[in-house]
């Protein structure tokens, strides 16, 4: 009987989605954009399930960002938290144009959050989505500096869990995937000088599987852009195409776009 327990435990996790825990510094390199819309697309295939966005970065604009697109993508109780610092950083073209509003004072893509200051902070809302899963289940995603990381490492036990952090982590992570470093060259990378005390505290520390997608992964990737052209018309406007188009340009211009969905 315990054998078939065992088994029927074990069959079961390995077909539940994945829970994930994204860590961006949304409102830089555009590439934030595409990976959450990824990670939305894998949720709609039922392979993983969102848990939670953190946002590493102190900016009025990047917590409603994630929400809309938490909100575009169907999943608007996705709880979002943030990193307070007190000094902004990062404002991409992007950010305002997918955030901006229509004549009639309405946004261009509905939204809870209208500023990140209305976001609860980040170490909460990791304690509060580790807290909730299964022990060993969760992958944490963090694609921008350790900052919130290590600050839910080095956190005490709370309402959420008796646990501290690194415990807390240790018994319900399963693997930590970083986009850091580059290895191809000795070269600094931006997701580690960012804060550099913060990333080595992690990669100190860390207590479970940690895997690093390093910079000369990504310029091995290319996604190409005729994609965007032809594959994000519908619904028209789409917020991932609309902020490729803020950051690159494009051949339609504005009057090609309508303005409101």
């Amino acid at each position: 009987m315990g054998l078939c327990a065992i088994t029927s435990t074990t069959v079961a996790a390995e077909t539940e989605p994945v829970p994930v825990i994204l860590d961006t510094d949304m409102g830089n390199d555009i590439d934030d954009v595409f990976a959450m819309g990824v990670l939305h697309a894998v949720h709609s295939r039922a392979e993983c399930r969102i848990v939670a966005v953190t946002v590493s970065k102190d900016h009025p604009l990047s917590a409603p960002f994630c929400d809309v697109l938490n909100n575009f993508f169907g999943r608007p109780n996705i709880p979002v938290g943030v990193l307070r610092t007190g000094k902004s950083s990062g404002d991409e073209p992007y950010l305002p144009q997918v955030m901006r509003r229509l004549p009639d004072g309405s946004p261009t893509f509905p939204h809870s959050l209208q500023k990140s200051s209305d976001a609860p902070l980040a170490v909460p809302i990791l304690r509060k989505g580790l807290a909730g899963l299964r022990d060993g289940s969760a992958v944490v995603i963090a694609i921008g500096p350790l900052t919130s990381i290590r600050d839910v490492l080095e956190s005490a036990p709370d309402e959420q869990s008796t646990l501290d952090g690194k415990a807390l982590v240790a018994a319900k992570v399963r693997t930590f995937v970083i986009m850091a470093g580059d290895f191809s060259k000795p070269k600094a990378e931006f997701n580690i000088f960012s804060d550099s005390e913060a990333a080595s505290s992690v990669f100190t520390h860390w207590p479970t599987e940690l895997v690093t997608c390093p910079f000369e992964m990504g310029e091995w990737v290319h996604y190409p852009e005729m994609s965007l052209e032809n594959d994000f018309r519908v619904p028209d406007p789409h917020p991932l195409l609309v902020a490729n188009l803020a950051t690159f340009g494009g051949k339609r211009n504005d009057s090609e776009h309508p303005s409101k969905p």
